[in-house]
């Protein structure tokens, strides 16, 4: 059987990606589908990898002729974007004010557009499709400075039905366990949602946090910027010649109504300490994110 969800979003934050031509902006659909992947993954660490890469290849497709293409399709229909010019280090502002920032074209915020999410197969598996596109879009952001607070996306409409924003933690962990049922908890303080029996040497997700309100997206992003600065070390990511690494810690925007929030995602760090560049406290990723919360 052939399955459709159709999404109507909304760009929160400035969106950073380009089509071939760096200079015009593009909402790419092979992005979204990597990105589902990326955070089916991190939602299922407590599979061994062997059995994580069947599980993958049977939801996403594989190269193997056995198992063939993915089951899912995912398209977002042609629509002209707005763009602006805006700089990705908007802390520089206060930091360097005799220095003007840079800024390159992103798409604009505010702009509505559509993503058309099929399957073909049973309605079980479609389900789980949709939960996963729908925590991809909540914890996470899309193209350049994804992790630091750009590129966040709302989902406003599912099959033409008002989506709720989501306003509380049993609400995020609802969502969680459409995906890997168990593997979540809420702290008794209720401020965080945790993982259990999550093992490995990858990025899995170890905790969710959700922080204040900000009445200014602008003032939220350059928040996440002066954190990003103040605290920055190699367990926050690096790139120094070839080696990179990644940063563990995810900074996606939600909004309710008129107001944002940041939503932070910390996931397993994995890789060994002779490759720090940084001998800072590795504490540094608490005092980040204390910053924002």
């Amino acid at each position: 059987m052939r399955f459709e969800t159709k999404y109507e979003c909304s760009i929160i934050t400035p969106l950073f990606m380009w089509s071939a031509n760096p200079q015009q902006v593009e909402l790419r659909a092979p992005s979204f589908k990597g990105e589902i992947r990326f955070w089916w993954r991190a939602l299922n660490g407590n599979l061994e990898i062997n059995d994580m890469k069947k599980e993958e290849a049977r939801l996403f497709g594989s190269s193997d002729e056995v198992i063939g293409r993915s089951k899912l399709c995912l398209r977002i229909p042609a629509k002209q974007i707005r763009t602006i010019k805006y700089s990705p280090v908007p802390h520089w502002e206060d930091k360097k004010p005799n220095k003007e920032p840079f800024k390159i074209s992103a798409a604009e915020w505010g702009q509505n557009f559509q993503v058309l999410l099929t399957s073909t197969g049973d309605k079980i598996t479609h389900e789980k499709y949709e939960a996963i596109f729908e925590i991809a879009l909540l914890l996470g952001g899309f193209g350049k400075r994804s992790r630091r607070g750009f590129g966040s996306i709302e989902i406003t409409k599912r099959n033409e039905d008002e989506y709720d924003v989501l306003q509380h933690m049993n609400e995020l962990l609802n969502l969680l366990d459409k995906i890997n049922p168990g593997h979540f908890s809420i702290t008794k303080d209720e401020t965080r949602i945790v993982s259990q029996g999550f093992t490995g040497n990858y990025p899995y997700i170890k905790e969710i946090e959700i922080g204040k309100s900000y009445s200014d997206m602008h003032g939220l992003l350059k928040r996440i910027g002066h954190a990003s600065s103040d605290y920055r070390c190699a367990y926050l990511g690096y790139a120094k010649k070839q080696d990179r690494f990644a940063s563990p810690i995810y900074v996606s925007v939600i909004k309710y109504y008129e107001v944002y929030k940041p939503i932070i995602t910390t996931l397993n760090t994995s890789f060994h300490p002779e490759r720090l560049y940084h001998r800072k406290d590795p504490n540094n990723q608490q005092a980040f994110k204390g910053a924002i919360l």
